[in-house]
């Protein structure tokens, strides 16, 4: 009898261990191990970054047994692989890096991996509470599209000098152009100068062969005149004649040009007609009063007094 206890109980008790370690090794009640949050969160960092610790504070399943959740509290340490830089001042085509760490510099970083069980494998977020990461530079290599020079370095003050030296010569560039522009421009102004004179010359010279009135010619372009009525009334001051048969300083379809005619002057209108025929020159304390009738309508006499 003695004989059949111990064998029954013999038989119970390895059925008991082994249903004590299949619940002591299901992950619903252990949540991932710590090794496999590190791994894990070595693989969310920057490459140019190793993770040198890796430390469980607190771990709580917030899920159940059959969906569990498990949030763990850690605390990492951080190590630079290679130095980092920081974007400085923007040049022409290239841009200075401030030295921001070193290599083998190291952060801690604080936060909290959710671990969530599916498909039999540890799916993990992690949540940092601070983010020393973003604050810590990055490689120069990470600074694409235009050239890098370490501020500070040999390289910088050659480059800033080589800028320099551009700057120099494109200012240089850019007076000789402006010379060059304002030399053309004088030489513009001159030769339309000699081509006014020698026109203006031209066209005395036609006006010489036309003049038959008691004016001399030089006077009368020379000169600055009042336009008037016989009335006193005055149409317009500051009046000059060109030798173009134009009028300067009055503007009318009445008075559009000016020209000699056999013993007079006279005013055209706009359409061709002679509008004034100026007839009788005098002068009075040696200034010219030229008068004569207008043509176009009315009994009008205009007259034109030198201003002195």
């Amino acid at each position: 009898m003695n004989n059949r206890r111990v064998r029954v109980v013999c038989f119970v008790v390895p059925i008991a261990c082994l249903w004590l370690a299949a619940c002591a090794s299901d992950p619903a009640d252990s949540g991932p191990k710590q090794s496999d949050l590190q791994r894990t969160l070595a693989t969310n960092i920057p490459a140019y970054y190793s993770l040198e610790g890796f430390h469980v504070e607190a771990s709580q399943n917030v899920g159940d047994r059959v969906r569990p959740v498990f949030k763990v509290r850690f605390k990492a340490v951080v190590q630079l692989n290679t130095e980092t830089f920081e974007e400085g001042e923007e040049l022409k085509d290239a841009l200075i890096l401030v030295p921001s760490h070193a290599k083998g510099d190291r952060a801690e970083i604080y936060g909290v991996a959710t671990s969530t069980l599916k498909a039999g494998s540890w799916k993990t977020i992690f949540d940092f509470d601070n983010d020393p990461i973003s604050t810590m530079g990055k490689p120069r290599s990470f600074y694409l599209g235009k050239q890098t020079y370490i501020k500070g370095s040999a390289d910088e003050a050659t480059y800033r000098n080589q800028l320099r030296e551009d700057e120099a010569h494109q200012q240089q560039e850019a007076a000789a152009r402006q010379e060059a522009l304002r030399l053309a421009q004088l030489q513009k102004e001159e030769e339309n100068r000699v081509r006014a004179a020698k026109s203006r010359e031209e066209q005395m010279d036609d006006l010489r062969k036309k003049w038959d009135v008691k004016i001399p010619l030089e006077d009368f372009i020379g000169k600055v005149w009042e336009f008037g009525r016989a009335d006193g009334s005055v149409i317009a001051t500051g009046v000059r004649f060109l030798p173009d048969g134009r009028i300067d300083g009055y503007s009318y379809p009445n008075e559009s040009r000016w020209g000699p005619e056999p013993n007079a002057l006279a005013f055209y209108s706009t359409d061709g007609r002679t509008s004034t025929r100026f007839t009788s020159f005098t002068t009075v304390n040696g200034a010219w009063t030229i008068s004569g009738p207008f043509l176009l309508y009315g009994n009008t006499t205009h007259v034109l007094r030198e201003m002195k």
